[in-house]
């Protein structure tokens, strides 16, 4: 597929995932960034979970260097020293978030295979339940169902995950 066709079929799902992190000034920016990354590293050609990550971490660059040049241009060294509060996560915080994705990651791929289907297509690739009824060939009443069951499946693996981290 070439990336003009990738861009076309999948430019809304990047827009949204974009709308989470920036106004939608910025959002433009970000966008053309994402597609000169995609152009360079063919990620047209990768999963769309691979292009979802280059989205996310693109948001969070753009985010990062549009702060830091906006706090240098507003604040004297001293100021911007009192400013500065620590945003990144700390060992602990990193070691924990991954061991949650994992977790998470794992309960997921435990599922019967009708059902990660549609919690993967759902809950990580964004797409709506009628596509999805679309895409599996099934009634959208399927995909609710497997969707709920799914959820209920995970939430009884995970219960006591949860329950820990809510102490």
């Amino acid at each position: 597929m070439t990336i003009e066709k990738f861009i076309k079929r999948n430019r809304r799902n990047i827009q949204g995932i974009i709308s989470r992190f920036a106004d939608e000034e910025t959002s433009k920016d970000i966008e053309q960034e994402v597609y000169i990354k995609m152009w360079r590293f063919s990620a047209h050609k990768k999963p769309f979970g691979y292009i979802k990550t280059l989205v996310v971490n693109t948001c969070k660059d753009f985010i990062k260097s549009k702060y830091n040049k906006c706090s240098r241009l507003n604040t004297s060294d001293d100021e911007e020293l009192i400013l500065i509060r620590d945003n990144h996560e700390t060992p602990l915080q990193k070691t924990e978030s991954l061991f949650r994705q994992k977790t998470i990651a794992d309960a997921i791929n435990r599922l019967p295979h009708k059902l990660k289907e549609v919690i993967i297509l759902y809950d990580i690739e964004d797409l709506d339940q009628n596509k999805i009824a679309q895409k599996l060939n099934c009634p959208i009443g399927t995909v609710k169902s497997r969707l709920f069951k799914a959820r209920k499946l995970l939430q009884v693996e995970l219960k006591e995950f949860i329950e820990g981290e809510s102490l």
